[in-house]
């Protein structure tokens, strides 16, 4: 085993978001928390302390964005389980990063991309949009009454994914960053 940086994703209060059951003692700025443990043979999702490594988080971040991630120290038996660990003990490390803001970041930059788009796309009516939404100039022949507002729509459409991707990258690249500064480069 090495030893890579391990975290624990945990909602604001400690408690465990990916069905796991109890809250873990948060840590003070300058004290970790309170070890946790289990009793018994450690198995992946059914008795043990799961715990993620950095290149792993994404998969577990919850979809609403409020979690906090802690960088998390652990002792005793430790079983890897592939995108996340189950280990006897561990307790949380001071210094947590609140997904939520990065979250919110990514969903205002979401939400102004789709702003731009619904702009280019207002007056065309909801039926109409549906109707030509999966055509592109490629299908429609040249001449075609629909063909210049396939590609207007279609336009918008590719500026939207563009721009909301965009923020996708920047919001990756900010967690990645977060994460870190907690010390989770590994």
């Amino acid at each position: 085993m090495t030893a890579a940086t391990m975290f624990k994703i945990v909602g604001r209060a400690g408690e465990c978001l990916n069905g796991g059951t109890g809250a873990w003692d948060l840590p003070t700025a300058d004290a970790p928390g309170e070890w946790r443990e289990v009793a018994g043979e450690v198995v992946p999702c059914k008795n043990g302390l799961h715990l993620t490594t950095r290149q792993n988080l994404a998969t577990w971040l919850p979809a609403s964005g409020d979690a906090m991630v802690y960088r998390a120290e652990w002792s005793g038996q430790f079983v890897d389980a592939g995108s996340k660990v189950a280990v006897q003990s561990a307790r949380l490390m001071p210094g947590p990063v609140d997904i939520g803001k990065y979250r919110r970041r990514l969903n205002a930059a979401t939400i102004k991309a789709r702003k731009v788009r619904d702009r280019a796309l207002k007056g065309q009516p909801s039926a109409y949009l549906a109707a030509i939404g999966g055509f592109s100039a490629k299908t429609l022949p040249v001449g075609h009454p629909l063909r210049e507002n396939a590609v207007a729509i279609r336009a918008a459409e590719d500026a939207y994914h563009a721009a909301a991707g965009k923020a996708t990258a920047k919001y990756n690249a900010d967690m990645a960053r977060a994460i870190d500064r907690l010390g989770g480069r590994s």
